[in-house]
């Protein structure tokens, strides 16, 4: 674990009102695995006073990614992080998604900004050689997020959202729930 200040390599909206933060910190890197998060200190002041915990959404050579949605102050404010500046970071935190080492075939499910730390964990996954299925949800499409991604790495993506506007019409449990029975 290590607490930090790094460099923000980018931070750029990927869906509307939804933001991925860019961060070199090669440290974090080498030692995060899928599922584990970081916390994050927004702005320079105690306003907002505490830190906020966010998922590691990718793991780079590098540094690491982080997918998030502007909810409050601290998100709203960590939109407006600029390219180069410093962000004080604690991580990586927590103990991440464990699998078998002989598994053959992943199925992933999450929905909304839930799916921040599925891509981190479906190329780990991909890279290991595994077959990955993956089942994503969201209120309406705008909130089906990193889908070219998904589809990068060769993970067989599923859509579910709740008013229909993309795949399934209906929670992306239900969709799952499909799928197993068929």
């Amino acid at each position: 674990m290590y607490q930090v200040k790094v460099r923000v390599l980018k931070n750029e909206e990927v869906a509307r009102g939804y933001f991925r933060l860019s961060l070199e910190s090669p440290g974090v890197a080498e030692n995060a695995v899928p599922g584990q998060f970081v916390m994050v200190k927004v702005g320079g002041t105690n306003d907002p006073l505490l830190r906020r915990p966010f998922s590691i959404h990718r793991i780079l050579d590098s540094g690491i990614e982080i997918l998030y949605k502007i909810i409050g102050k601290g998100t709203a404010m960590m939109a407006h992080i600029k390219t180069g500046e410093e962000v004080d970071i604690i991580g990586p935190l927590g103990r991440g998604f464990t699998f078998e080492s002989d598994l053959k075939d992943a199925i992933i499910v999450g929905g909304g900004i839930g799916a921040a730390p599925m891509l981190a964990l479906a190329e780990e996954l991909k890279g290991k050689d595994r077959h990955v299925t993956l089942f994503l949800g969201g209120r309406n499409k705008e909130d089906i997020l990193c889908v070219g991604e998904f589809k990068r790495i060769g993970a067989d993506v599923q859509f579910a959202t709740d008013d229909g506007s993309l795949g399934y019409k209906g929670l992306v449990t239900k969709l799952f729930d499909q799928y197993l029975s068929s």
